[in-house]
C-alpha cells in the first residue's frame, strides 16, 4: 500500500442467467462484451477494469475516494441501463458493491471480501444499486463460502492468494496472446495451490487443447497424464471434485516401496453456463491433500480464466 487512497468497485449483472435461459448464451455474450466496452470506454488511463468471474467485474481506482467512487459507480450504472441492450424486452442492470482504503480496510483483501459484500447487499435492495460497504454489514454464508480458501486467516497465505487474484483479473487485458494468458495463469494455479503438476484442457473450433505445467519449471510439459474418468466425471457433472487416486497399484515411492497415491482436484471451466474445458491439478498426496477451501479457490480463480477464453 502506497498510503494513497484507492477504490475497489465490483459489480455484476442483475438476473443475467435470465438472459442466457431466455435468449441463449450467443446473445449472453454479446451483453457480456457490450457492457465491458460501455465501462472500457468511461475509463481514463489509471484505472482497471477486470473479469472477476461469469458476468462479474472489478474496477480499480487508483487515487479515489469513497465519495468519487460512488459518482463514477452511479454513472456506470445509469449508462449500461440507459443502453437498453436488449431492447424493450428484458432490462439489463448491474448492481454495484464499493469498498475504499484506508476507509474500509487497510489490506486488498479486506477490500475485496467488503466490496463483494456490498454487492450482495446492492442486489438485496432489489438490483440496479450502488452500495457503499458499512461497519454494520452481516456477512453471509454465501460471502463466506465464497472466499473459502482464498481468505484462510493465515496473513501471508492470504496475502499470496489476494496478489495472484489481482493479478489473474488483470491478466485478460494484458497485451498477450492466448497462449501467454494461459500459461501465465497455470503457472499461478500450480504455485498458488501447492500442485505438482497442473493441466487446462479447452474446448476449441478445432477440438480440445490441453496445456500442462509442472511446479517450479518453465515451459510446456510434453505429457500428459490425466485420469481420463476423473477429469470425464467433472466434465459431465459440471461440477468440481477432489479425490485420491487409492486405486492405483502400479505407482510406488523408490523409497519406501509403498504405494504413491496422487491427490487430485479438477474443476470445470464454465462460460455463461456452458462447459468450456477443465483446470486440472495433481500432487503426490504424502505433500499435499487437496481439500475443500482448495476446490473452492480453484473454482473461484476458474472464473477469472472464463474472461480469457
Amino acid at each position: 500500500m502506497t498510503g494513497e487512497p484507492f477504490s475497489i468497485v465490483m459489480f455484476d449483472l442483475d438476473r443475467f442467467k435470465q438472459v442466457n435461459d431466455r435468449y441463449g448464451h450467443q446473445i449472453g455474450d454479446e451483453v457480456l462484451r457490450t457492457v465491458s466496452h460501455i465501462v472500457m470506454d468511461m475509463l481514463d488511463e489509471s484505472y482497471t477494469l477486470g473479469r472477476y468471474g461469469g458476468e462479474e467485474f472489478i474496477i480499480i481506482l487508483p487515487n479515489i475516494k469513497t465519495e468519487e467512487a460512488v459518482v463514477f459507480a452511479d454513472k456506470v450504472r445509469e449508462e449500461i441501463a440507459a443502453q437498453q441492450l436488449l431492447g424493450d424486452k428484458f432490462d439489463i442492470t448491474v448492481s454495484i458493491g464499493i469498498a475504499t482504503y484506508p476507509l474500509h480496510g487497510q489490506r486488498v483483501k479486506e477490500l475485496i471480501e467488503k466490496a463483494d459484500q456490498a454487492l450482495y447487499g446492492a442486489k438485496e435492495k432489489g438490483r440496479n444499486y450502488t452500495q457503499v460497504w458499512y461497519k454494520d454489514f452481516l456477512t453471509t454464508s454465501k460471502q463466506q463460502n465464497k472466499l473459502a480458501g482464498i481468505l484462510t486467516g493465515d496473513d501471508i497465505k492470504d496475502s499470496r492468494n489476494v496478489l495472484a487474484m489481482v493479478e489473474l483479473i488483470q491478466l485478460p487485458i494484458k497485451n498477450l496472446s492466448s497462449e501467454e494468458k494461459i500459461y501465465q495463469f497455470l503457472g499461478r494455479i500450480v504455485e498458488i495451490s501447492e500442485a505438482q503438476v497442473g493441466y487446462i484442457l479447452l474446448y476449441t473450433p478445432n477440438g480440445e487443447k490441453v496445456y500442462g505445467r509442472r511446479a517450479q519449471e518453465e515451459g510446456w510439459l510434453e505429457q500428459v497424464s490425466i485420469e481420463s474418468d476423473i477429469l470425464h466425471s467433472v466434465l459431465l457433472e459440471e461440477r468440481g471434485l477432489y479425490t485420491i487416486t487409492w486405486d492405483v497399484k502400479d505407482k510406488h515411492n523408490k523409497i519406501s516401496g509403498l504405494p504413491d497415491w496422487d491427490s487430485i482436484l479438477a474443476v470445470p471451466i464454465m462460460v455463461n453456463g456452458s462447459v468450456r474445458g477443465a483446470i486440472y491439478l495433481t500432487a503426490p498426496s504424502r505433500f499435499k491433500e487437496f481439500g475443500a477451501d482448495d476446490l473452492n479457490m480453484v473454482s473461484v480463480y476458474s472464473s477469472l480464466l472464463a474472461g480469457m477464453i
